[in-house]
């Protein structure tokens, strides 16, 4: 998917966003903003699912089955995954700028419902080398 579709500008615009990147459930990059070197979105995109994925588990065997968000705390304020709603099978990975922003726990539920039905789905692919290739494409 080529930049500037639309798909994150609700997210960009907020004011204490730094990066966005939308990932399918596979690990593949759906779109990204702030996050420059190719390879590094690969990377961080891989994670982004282990990570979901691994938060979800916890959350079911804690019993809180659904849905989780998953923060990180870094230096210069916090990581945010968080599960797009059905239809869509995304994650956003978010960079949050800054001390702790109160504001992003009001908005970005409804980002994230308008965002759900504009993701576009892909095909699944099984095979490693084609999988591979499919990461992110070529822009």
């Amino acid at each position: 998917m080529s930049p500037g579709t639309g798909l994150l500008d609700a997210f960009v615009a907020l004011p204490f966003v730094r990066g966005v990147l939308l990932v399918d459930l596979s690990g593949r990059v759906v779109e990204q903003f702030g996050f420059r070197e190719r390879s590094a979105r690969i990377q961080v995109a891989s994670l982004v699912a282990g990570l979901h994925a691994s938060g979800a588990r916890l959350s079911e065997a804690a019993g809180h089955p659904g849905p989780a968000l998953l923060r990180i705390r870094v230096e210069d304020g916090e990581i945010l995954l968080i599960r797009v709603p059905p239809p869509a099978i995304h994650v956003i990975l978010l960079h949050v700028e800054g001390p702790r922003q109160e504001g992003w726990e009001r908005v970005l539920p409804g980002h994230l419902r308008a965002l759900a039905p504009r993701v576009p789905g892909g095909p699944i692919v099984l095979d490693a080398a084609s999988f591979e290739d499919s990461l992110e494409p070529d822009r």
